[in-house]
């Protein structure tokens, strides 16, 4: 388990003692004999019994010294009896530790263990032992037998293994009957009962560390608790005992009749509680009270067996609670008890004591127990007997499930229990070389022993092995491409060290490489990776927000926005080419906007981890922390009401209604049923626990004689059922016996133990409609809880509720199944057969409810009162109607208004008239009514500043005649099941249109296209049908014209259902899946993961045909054969693949030759190619392949992409040169800065002459011996090495050739043929052939041929190029450093207005910060305070987030200054949408005026300088920004926060860097643009190298910098900047930049530890700088994307916003003051609030950016094009011409010089040395341009192949799969 046995969590197997002291190491790892007795160099015999195959492996007896530790008692877990495993929790901090050889261990060198306590020892293994349980072959019992074996780990016990059943794996769950099977908690399965003592109860606050009381001390009085003898009331009596001779009851003083009548209902009571009866008083019976005692209450009754005496007690009386909250400020008298040191009340009854009873105290009136009990959770009543799946989730956690025993516990007995597997969750294989497997185990490993870039290395790890190794490259290919497209990234994730969770999301890539992509969409949005990443995961709907906290907050928009922007649709609407749509002005389209977002963040709530669950790496406490199955839906926390989608409808539009299915749909053709297995727990119902409240239920039997259905499940074979996993009736079914009598059913009987879920098909209800009935919880009155329902009557949706034709209230059930719903009709049939109605019922007669009892079920209710409501009264019967609440922008909610003022105060909440669910609908041309013209003059009540109104809902017939296909599919919304799934005769006579469109006409019409009309549609890209009815459903305002079309939506507003929630997210799926743009969006992108930047608008259309139709023709040249791949169906990626690997443009050759053909070749790829091409072969024992560190050293590395962007964004291009004058994009280009190309180059230099280490520079581990006296050519110290060897007989010509087919596919030039031979020739002579072959390997692994795949054409004439000037200076010196908090900062945070608000603008700016912000707010004491210095801002004081004291300072120092409410203008012109990479782009830019595409701010200040003769330098750390792009970016260089690579340290040759000069000399314009850019980037990477290297190397700092990423980054500056003399520059512009910014979850925690990270970084910068005496010449500008939303969302985050608040910073910076405008009004009426809290940008970047241009150095008349179109957005939304100078900003200070002599500057820099260093290297150069004259052969020569497969051919020729599989020889 982990690497060395002081670590947490290794295992240790039993050691049993030999008696001679032999040490015996056998093959499984259990070793003989009691050390510390070492070995006597001979073998031993086995024992007599030992097995000889065992005794013929034994192993040399060790002569090593022992390695012996103690190990404590505290800190060991067993794991398994057999062979008795122990596992170390907590690592060892022993001497012995320290002598420990880690390499000796990692060859099983045997550490041994003394067990505490005894004489017995155990030995280290570092091994886990995980269990085979795939999808396909599940484990037989779940894992039950190693669960019940095992012991525990961090004090719980050892979890089953079986995988919840879900989408992916219910087709090949089995059923089970082992004994020992185990399920996991949220399958339903298998618990116990518990009987709920006082002993239980103690138990339940221990094990759940909660506290659980038995409530007593409740008094009994008048008006509190009510008189038992009252018809219909409900009284609780207690079983008291008497002393002897005290008799029950003596005091009371009841009548004899009051006696009886009281001793008869508890004698007949059918509550089985022993201790604790709740009697209800019948409303009719013979039984009854004398008149005198009817009032009377605590009395005593002697029970009717004259033995027990009961008690009236107080109707909570011993019920026990979970008091939780309790404990708590929310109790007062916890705080006055604590400050004055004494105990807890609430929890010191069991801490000290150990008590379950927690008594109410004597002095405290009753109500305050009224007052506060709801919140309390209640468990049960004393004496109750429940199953443990009753329990609150908070009680029913892994540690009181060991406790109790419980699913997860070693006795637990099974049966007929589903078993499910997981794809992937094979057994491991301990014997695989290399380093073992480290799980993440929650934290509990310490820092300084492993690190998270340990944890990332196994990531990394897995994958370059099965890069290198797998058989199925083109699989391995598409799936990196897929996993480039839709990213997940560890970076923010809490638990990014987990290593399995991230190979599980990626093997959802290889699984469907050549599947279709829709797949992929649902695995990825199921996810629980995705979920953490993009931060959908517990997002909860602001209607349950609402109601439950009285907030208004929002779902989480992450997902919903990145799955359109980056999964499937892209930004702006495209053609099929792939070419942007324009509109009329010639600007893009938004392919969504805002407004979609939002409606699809709603779609996104409610998802949640699955329970945790063995034999997966899963260490994180709690108990729903499951990262490996797909997630579940909480249904409570999902957004039930209608969604908009992006085509100008809803989702749910073309599902059929559910009024609309046939009767009885669970009989019908398409019906479809789960197994269950043994248990009746649906797993598609609302809630995972029991529906039944006691311990009785009821299910619905099939009679096998009868039931038709029962024969279709059955599926009888020899008499014996042979259950299936589904069953999906092909015919309609006839009923009998009682199934003629259900409206609809969830869970049937087969046989005895056998259950199927019957699962209702996709359909929708309509949100209006007229004859609403109303469905009512039946606790709702007597509990005060508003659970009324305005319901339609149509459906089953609620249960039946019957009461006595004389009028009584108090109604019965007569359900034919626990949790039976029914329609409105049904109950009143059902009512009818029992001689009863239905009523306005008051209560359920629990004497009559039995089985019938459910938890939080609807019952059917008749409202018979006069209507006073709002819009009362009302045409029509209906007991209540549904009302639209109208908002002034068109958005509307539902209000349901129930039988009038009498039920207002019981309406659901969510529905209620005061409820804020409002949703977008579609008003005809636009007109609605607002409060504004007084609701459309009366038509509606205005109600606060919104319409209440009445409606009219109406179906009409769409098409009077047979429509077009297109026709029909623009006009119908309502879809149908197919006509066949209706009785017969129903439809008849189909009609077939010309388009092949088929109508079939319903008999039930008065006209033959009527609105039951059913038209038949084909998908035009699959096989399947859609079903589509003539009917639109229109809702208008009662008394006018205005309407709007009836909304679907797929959850019941009465009880929402899991299976519903599912339906609704594969519609919302389906809707980005099969938009327009996904095809040609998709296209694009995946041509340019496979080789060319820049298709043809033909190939995209190719693609994206392909794409659609599910299928690709291949034509060979001569027409003789077509080879069709694909299945037919729309997004299927074996046809997409073959549309680009197949297209002309990827397999002609000539093409090469189109300059801008092709792509540069990805980092990460060009190494593995080089690997595979040149056959690396590892070591044995080091199969697992370790590449270290390459996403910081190349910038890309699998699993660790930083952002959702991936590695490069697909429209990025240089600032300058070939690509961008070409008007071209090269994505890969992003990663082409001098340390990338420095490091990758590096590494594949160290992997040739030295193997796979990390020396000089290498890829690879650090071998133990070291790298020190380590020559070319020895590969012993190394991993693995390249074994490529050529044929023998092979001369230079030859082996050069076939080099350049390996690795550049043939297209190495002539030219680079020549110098590369010749270098060979030349080694060969001095150091032989096999470094001649190294030096070859390396030269063209650094040739523009191998980094492209594109031709390459040298000029003619040698070209002396340019060097990079580095000429020292002691000129005057400027720097600028842009600082990006990427991400996205929430600077409402950071900048929040703290006092003097009111005497400005008359109110409390920070209460109405803190009201809007809610659970964000910081404290306002806690704020660290500066003065405004304005009046012109809204308040005399602001507050800093309490992280930030350094910007405090440098503010009241007067050297900081805020930007308030900044931000860009060009969002106006992208439609607000707020992405990262657009709004990055143009604050990183400043060209709002798009007028110079591709530069950034800085680098057009450095190209104005540079023009007129300043040196400048331009420097980002660790990757390429666009903000540094200039025309020409010679001096623009990239470098690592880390210390900077030397290149090439230790070359082969002397010439060797030369040589590589060469092969990237000029080229002319007839070469590939992307080879030119590699070449130009190279060179440029090689000068900068020279100059950053030796700057680097001898700069120095003087203060200690942080270990953060920013704190180095900042250190590397400082260096740089003290460095600039010898680099001889006088202005710097430098890019860094802190993520971790776009805090969707969690904001204050991230917040937090981002602005510590910042502000230590800030402090240290800054006394660096005074250190130097450069802080004066230095300014800091920081800049984020956007601000976010002021407004929570439900995860405690904000989502993207527009304005926000920034800072810059700097000695000559006039400080203390805030630019700009702070809003005044913050709220959600702001002007300045778009909606959702998006602030808009009151102030410009191009405003504050003008005065730090021309301090830098810029005139006036060059801020025009150093800033085009300077102009910002003030309030108004208006163009300002509002600029900050340089007077504005900063204090006046004259340049002064930096005072150095020529002298002092020589021996500085090291002048002379470096002289004499520039003349050996002109030697070189000139050298080497004399060695090529070698002619080698011709280019195509090997290119002669024989006939291959034509995927296989062109994967090969392209580099399409990893490298190396696919080459020829001659």
């Amino acid at each position: 388990c982990c690497c060395c046995c002081c670590c947490c969590c290794c295992s240790w197997a039993n050691v049993t003692p030999e008696a001679d002291g032999t040490i015996i190491p056998w093959r499984d790892g259990v070793l003989k004999g009691p050390p510390p007795g070492g070995g006597d160099g001979t073998d031993r015999p086995s024992d007599a019994d030992a097995d000889a195959d065992a005794a013929a492996e034994r192993p040399a007896v060790l002569d090593t010294p022992l390695t012996i530790v103690n190990l404590p008692a505290r800190n060991m877990e067993r794991v398994s009896t057999e062979p008795g495993q122990w596992m170390l929790q907590k690592h060892l901090n022993q001497d012995v530790c320290g002598t420990i050889d880690l390499e000796q261990l990692a060859e099983n060198h045997p550490v041994f263990g003394r067990f505490p306590g005894t004489d017995d020892y155990l030995v280290h293994d570092p091994h886990l032992t995980l269990l085979g349980n795939t999808a396909e072959t599940p484990l037989a019992d779940g894992g039950g037998s190693y669960a019940q074996s095992g012991g525990s780990h961090n004090g719980a016990s050892m979890l089953c293994s079986n995988v919840p059943r879900t989408f992916l794996n219910e087709d090949t769950c089995q059923l089970s009957t082992l004994p020992s099977t185990c399920t996991t908690q949220d399958m339903g399965g298998p618990s116990i009962m518990l009987e709920l003592t006082e002993d239980v109860v103690a138990k339940l606050s221990g094990f759940s560390k909660r506290y659980v009381y038995l409530m007593r001390g409740l008094r009994v009085e008048k008006g509190d608790t009510l008189p038992p003898c009252q018809p219909g009331v409900k009284s609780r009596w207690a079983k008291v005992y008497k002393k002897h001779g005290e008799l029950c009851g003596a005091d009371d003083d009841l009548d004899l009749e009051t006696q009886a009548a009281l001793a008869t209902l508890i004698g007949e009571s059918r509550d089985l509680n022993s201790v604790i009866k709740d009697i209800p008083f019948p409303e009719e019976s013979d039984k009854s009270c004398a008149e005198g005692d009817k009032l009377k209450i605590g009395m005593e009754v002697l029970h009717r067996d004259g033995l027990s005496c009961w008690k009236h007690v107080h109707q909570d009386h011993m019920n026990a609670y979970d008091f939780e909250y309790w404990t708590g400020a929310m109790h007062a008298g916890n705080v006055a008890k604590e400050s004055r040191g004494e105990p807890n009340p609430i929890k010191s009854p069991f801490d000290l004591h150990g008590y379950a009873n927690l008594t109410f105290p004597w002095h405290h009136p009753m109500k305050r127990w009224n007052e506060f009990k709801n919140g309390f959770e209640f468990i049960g009543r004393l004496g109750d007997t429940f199953d443990f799946r009753d329990l609150p989730e908070l009680l029913r956690g892994e540690a009181v499930a060991k406790g109790f025993g419980v699913s997860t516990g070693e006795e637990d007995v099974a049966k007929n229990i589903m078993v499910c597997g997981s794809r992937g969750e094979v057994a491991n294989d301990p014997s695989i070389g290399g380093q073992s497997f480290i799980p993440s185990i929650g934290g509990k490993v310490d820092g300084d022993l492993l690190s998270d870039r340990d944890f990332f290395q196994q990531r990394a790890t897995t994958w370059t092995t099965v890069a290198l190794t797998a058989p199925d490259q083109l699989r391995q290919r598409m799936a990196w491409a897929l996993a480039q497209l839709l990213v997940v990234s560890p970076i923010t994730m809490e638990n990014r060290r987990n290593t399995e969770n991230f190979l599980a999301y990626y093997d959802i890539f290889t699984t469907h490489s050549f599947g279709n992509f829709r797949d992929i969409l649902t695995e990825i949005s199921y996810s629980p990776i995705m979920a953490d990443f993009l931060t959908f995961l517990d997002s909860a709907s602001a209607s349950l927000i609402w109601e439950k906290e009285g907030k208004r907050i929002y779902a989480d928009e992450n997902y919903a926005r990145e799955i359109m922007q980056l999964f499937t649709m892209g930004l702006v609407k495209l053609g099929d080419d792939g070419v942007p749509i324009l509109d009329e002005d010639g600007n893009s389209i938004a392919s969504y906007n805002n407004e979609d977002i939002m409606s699809y963040a709603r779609a996104w709530t409610g998802f949640e981890r699955r329970k945790k669950r063995s034999n997966v790496e899963n260490f994180t406490p709690g108990p729903n922390s499951n990262r490996i199955d797909p997630l579940m839906i909480r249904i409570s926390w999902r957004d039930v009401f209608p969604k908009t989608n992006l085509i100008g409808g809803f989702i749910g539009d073309s599902y059929p209604l559910c009024e609309d299915l046939p009767d009885k749909m669970y009989l019908r053709k398409g019906a479809r049923y789960r197994l269950l297995g043994g248990s009746n727990v649906p797993e598609y119902s609302t809630k995972s626990t029991p529906i039944v409240v006691g311990q009785n239920s009821k299910t619905f039997k099939l009679n096998p004689k009868a039931s038709s259905l029962y024969r279709k499940l059955c599926q009888s074979q020899g008499g014996n059922c042979d259950f299936h996993n589904e069953a999906i009736l092909d015919s309609n079914l006839k009923c009998s016996g009682d199934e003629c009598a259900i409206d609809a059913v969830q869970v049937v009987e087969v046989i005895e133990g056998i259950f199927y879920e019957y699962v209702r098909p996709p359909c929708v209800e309509a949100t209006f409609f007229e004859g609403g009935k109303v469905a009512r919880h039946p606790r709702g009155e007597a509990n005060h809880e508003q659970a009324n329902i305005c319901a339609n009557p149509t459906l089953a949706t609620a249960a039946e509720a019957c009461c006595p034709l004389d009028g009584s209230r108090q109604a019965k059930r007569s359900c034919l199944f626990t949790g039976e719903k029914m329609t409105y009709r049904g109950a009143a049939a059902r009512c009818n057969d029992i001689g009863m109605r239905t009523c306005d019922f008051s209560k359920i007669n629990e004497l009559t409810c039995d089985e019938c009892c459910v938890k939080d079920s609807y019952h059917w209710a008749d409202i018979r009162t006069v209507h006073t409501g709002l819009n009362w009264p009302r045409k029509g019967q209906s007991d209540c109607a549904v009302e639209v609440k109208v908002r002034n922008d068109g958005k509307i909610a539902i209000v349901h208004d129930i039988g009038g003022t009498k039920y207002d105060h019981l309406v659901l909440p969510s529905l209620g008239i005061d409820n804020k669910n409002f949703f977008g609908v579609y008003w005809e041309e636009g007109v609605y009514p607002t409060a504004a013209d007084d609701c459309n003059d009366g038509a509606c009540t205005v109600v606060g500043e919104d319409c209440v109104c009445n409606v009219v809902v109406s179906d009409q017939p769409m098409f009077a005649a047979m429509p077009t296909k297109e026709e029909a599919m623009a006009s119908l919304f309502i879809g149908s099941l197919n006509p066949s799934s209706y009785d017969d005769g129903l439809y008849y006579d189909p009609v077939q249109g010309k388009d092949g469109i088929v109508a079939y006409f319903s008999s039930d019409d008065d006209s033959t296209y009527g609105v039951n009309t059913i038209f038949q549609v084909q998908d035009e890209y699959s096989s399947q049908s859609l079903y589509l009815k003539n009917s639109v459903s229109k809702v208008r305002i009662r008394g006018s014209k205005l309407s709007f079309r009836n909304p679907p939506h797929f959850l019941s507003f009465v009880e929402p259902e899991v299976r519903d929630a599912a339906f609704e997210t594969e519609a919302v799926l389906e809707t980005v899946f099969r938009n327009q743009n996904t095809a040609p969006f998709l296209a694009s992108r995946f041509i340019q993961r496979f080789g060319v930047s820049n298709p043809s608008p033909r190939l995209v259309e190719s693609v994206a045909n392909a794409f659609r139709r599910g299928l690709y023709t291949f034509e060979s040249s001569d027409g003789s054969e077509n080879i069709e791949f694909g299945t037919g169906e729309y997004g299927n990626l074996a046809a997409l693949l073959p549309a680009i690997l197949l297209d002309p443009e990827f397999r002609t050759v000539v093409l090469d030759s189109d300059p801008s053909a092709g792509s540069l070749q990805e980092p990460l790829l060009s190494v593995i190619s080089f690997l595979r091409s040149q056959e690396y072969t590892p070591k044995p024992g080091n199969e697992l392949v370790h590449l270290l560190s390459m996403e910081s050293r190349i910038g890309q590395m699998a699993h660790e992409p930083l952002t959702v962007f991936s590695f490069f964004l697909p429209h990025y291009a240089p600032g300058s040169g070939p690509v961008t004058s070409a008007a071209l994009v090269a994505p890969e280009s992003q990663l082409l800065a001098m340390s990338p190309v420095v490091s990758a180059l590096n590494g594949l230099f160290s992997l040739t002459k030295y193997g796979l280490l990390s020396c000089m520079n290498g890829f690879g581990l650090k071998p133990a011996e070291g790298c020190s006296k380590l020559v070319e050519g020895d590969f012993s110290r190394a991993q693995g090495r390249l074994m490529y060897q050529p044929s023998d007989g092979m001369d230079a010509e030859d082996i050069i050739s076939e080099l350049a087919t390996l690795l550049t596919a043939g297209r190495l030039s002539e030219s680079n043929r020549q110098e590369i031979a010749a270098a060979y020739v030349s080694q060969e002579q001095d150091q032989g052939k096999e470094a001649a072959l190294r030096l070859a390997q390396q030269l063209i692994a650094a040739s523009p041929e191998y980094r492209t795949n594109g031709a390459i054409r040298r000029k003619s004439d040698d070209e002396v190029r340019p060097q990079a000037a580095s000429t020292p200076t002691c000129r005057p010196y400027k720097a600028i450093v842009f600082l990006m908090l990427q991400g996205g900062a929430d600077s409402y945070n950071m900048l929040v207005p703290h006092s003097g608000c009111e005497e400005r603008v008359n109110k409390d700016m920070y209460e109405e910060y803190r009201e809007v912000r809610q659970h964000l707010a910081l404290d306002k004491d806690e704020l660290l305070q500066i003065d405004a210095n304005s009046a012109e801002q809204p308040c005399s004081r602001f507050g800093l987030h309490p992280q930030l004291p350094t910007l405090q300072n440098l503010y009241n120092e007067e050297s900081a200054i805020f930007m308030a409410n900044v931000g860009s203008s060009m969002a106006i012109y992208d439609n607000r949408l707020y992405g990262h990479e657009q709004m990055q782009t143009v604050c990183k830019q400043l060209d709002t005026g798009r007028n110079t595409t591709g530069t950034g701010v800085l680098g057009r200040l450095t190209d104005i300088l540079a023009k007129n003769g300043v040196a400048t330098g331009a420097v980002s750390i660790n990757y390429i920004s666009e903000t540094l792009q200039g025309e020409s970016n010679a001096n623009t260089m990239v470098v690592s926060e880390k210390n900077i690579e030397q290149f090439a340290p230790k070359p082969s040759t002397d010439t060797f860097v030369p040589a590589i000069e060469t092969l990237n000399g000029a080229s002319s314009w007839r070469s590939s643009v992307f080879a030119e850019t590699w070449s130009t980037v190279l060179r440029e990477s090689i000068d900068q190298n020279d100059v950053a290297y030796r700057s680097l190397e001898s700069a120095e700092v003087l203060v200690e910098f942080p270990g953060s990423s920013i704190g180095k980054q900042l250190q590397t500056i400082a260096r740089l900047i003290s460095s600039r003399k010898c680099r001889g520059v006088e202005r710097d512009v430098f890019y860094v930049s802190q993520g971790g910014y776009d805090h969707h979850y969690n904001v204050n925690r991230g917040l937090k530890k981002n602005f510590i990270d910042l502000d230590e970084a800030l402090a240290a910068f800054v006394s660096e700088l005074k250190e130097q005496d450069d802080f004066d010449d230095v300014v800091v500008v920081s800049s984020s994307e956007f601000g976010r939303t002021i407004i929570p969302d439900s995860r405690g985050g904000s989502d993207h916003g527009w304005g926000g608040h920034a800072f810059l910073f700097g000695g000559s910076v006039k400080g203390g003051q805030i630019l700009g405008q702070y809003p005044s009004d913050i709220s959600e009426d702001s002007p300045l609030n778009l909606g959702r809290g998006r602030m808009m940008p009151t102030m410009g970047w191009e405003s504050v950016w003008a005065g730090v241009a021309t301090w830098f150095g810029l005139s006036d008349e060059a801020l025009e094009e150093a800033l085009p179109f300077s102009k910002y957005l003030d309030s108004t939304g208006t163009v300002s011409d509002k600029f900050y100078s340089e007077d504005d900003l900063f204090v006046t200070s004259d340049d002064a010089n930096d005072e150095c002599t020529e002298e002092e500057l020589a021996a500085m820099c090291g002048l002379e040395e470096e002289e004499k260093k520039s003349n050996a290297q002109r030697v070189r150069r000139a050298s080497a341009l004399t060695k090529g004259d070698l002619h080698v052969g011709n280019e195509n020569k090997s290119r002669k192949t024989k006939s291959y497969s034509i995927l296989v051919f062109v994967a090969g020729v392209l580099g399409v799969a990893f490298g190396g599989v696919f080459y020829w020889k001659k």
